[in-house]
Parts: structure tokens; sequence; C-alpha cells
């Protein structure tokens, strides 16, 4: 792609994408799940991209399909898909900072508004709002963002008193687990009040 392509592509997404896409405010989980008419546990089964049309010029978007695993809150279709701004179609390419990656065949939850297509959603708060489920070295499995660090995740959901805990051995800061998180996320689908999320040191990388 020529420097005048890359150009048009640049200001056409900051145009299009309102700023506060990547610029991300402290916000708890519990406030995170209560702003999401539908959180979902799902797995990503194939991506495609296509160009829109965004004031006056062409971007990628990226659509993902998801196979539902569980739903957690509200009411989603068995498949459904997940429009991500990004990706890379032909000679164009766009890449918007703090959109998660989605890997085929991983275990998702997200958190879901509706989309202007139907059958497809947003992330409600984009990076914030989809958690990878994985597994440590012990096989115990964990709850965490792909776009922040383990102290970046703990600060940006208001746990500041642990992340400045861990701060100078950020490679044993805690997690999120995994079961305690869909436990929670499924008492607000019951109408309660999201509980603590049990947080714990992986063992080794997740």
């Amino acid at each position: 792609m020529n420097g005048k392509r890359l150009a048009a592509v640049a200001f056409a997404a900051s145009l299009a994408m309102p700023l506060r896409a990547a610029t991300y405010l402290p916000m708890s989980d519990g406030d995170l799940a209560a702003a999401a008419p539908v959180i979902v546990r799902a797995t990503p089964v194939s991506q495609q991209v296509r160009l829109e049309t965004i004031g006056g010029q062409q971007l990628p978007f990226t659509i993902v399909t998801l196979q539902r695993v569980e739903s957690l809150r509200g009411t989603i279709a068995e498949s459904f898909s997940l429009r991500l701004p990004g990706g890379r179609i032909d000679d164009t390419a766009w890449s918007l900072p703090g959109v998660p990656r989605l890997e085929n065949s991983s275990d998702v939850v997200l958190m879901l508004r509706p989309a202007g297509r139907a059958g497809e959603w947003h992330l409600t708060e984009l990076g914030l709002s989809a958690f990878a489920l994985a597994a440590d070295e012990s096989g115990r499995k964990f709850a965490v963002r792909n776009e922040f660090a383990r102290l970046e995740d703990l600060a940006v959901s208001k746990r500041d008193g642990v992340a400045d805990a861990y701060r100078t051995k950020e490679s044993r800061a805690p997690a999120r687990d995994a079961e305690s998180f869909l436990a929670a996320l499924r008492a607000v689908g019951r109408g309660e009040p999201m509980p603590d999320v049990a947080l714990a040191e992986p063992k080794g990388e997740i």
C-alpha cells in the first residue's frame, strides 16, 4: 500500500470511530456487566473481512462468526456474528488500537450490544468487553483480556490496591479465576448484584 493510501485510511479511521473506542476509563467488572444487554460464552468458528463505506472511505471490518456455548445474560442466537473494526482486504488495511483478537476455536466471554445489521453485534466497550478463558501451566482456567497486561487489567478494572501490591513483580500478578468469573456473570443474568470475582496467581504463563 502506498503512502497516500495509508494516510487516507488512517485519516478515515480517525473520523470513523469515536476516540472512546481506543480510550479506556477505569470500569469495574460489575459496572461493565450491568451495562451489557447480552453476555455470552462462545467459540469463534470463522472470520471474514468486508469493506464498508465510512465517511466516504472504504474501510475493512472483520466479521467473526461464533457459536454460542452459554448465554450468561440476555438472549442471543446459537450462531451469531461480531463486527470488529479493522482488518485487511486486497490493498486496504486498517488497524485500530484496542480491538481484541479472537482466535478461532478459542473459548471467550463477550459483553455485547446489537449492531445495525440483523444478527450482528458490537462489543459494548471494545477491548474491555472481550475475555479469553485460558489455562495456566497447572490447567487452572483464568479470564483474561488479551489487550491488557495483567497489571493494566487490574488497574482498568478498579483493582488499584491489588495492582499496586504487585507493581514490582508483574509476572506474579493475579488474574480472574474463570469459574468465579462465570458464576458472577450468571448471577448478573439472574438479576442479582454481581459478586466479587476471585483473583488468583497463575502458575507460569496463561
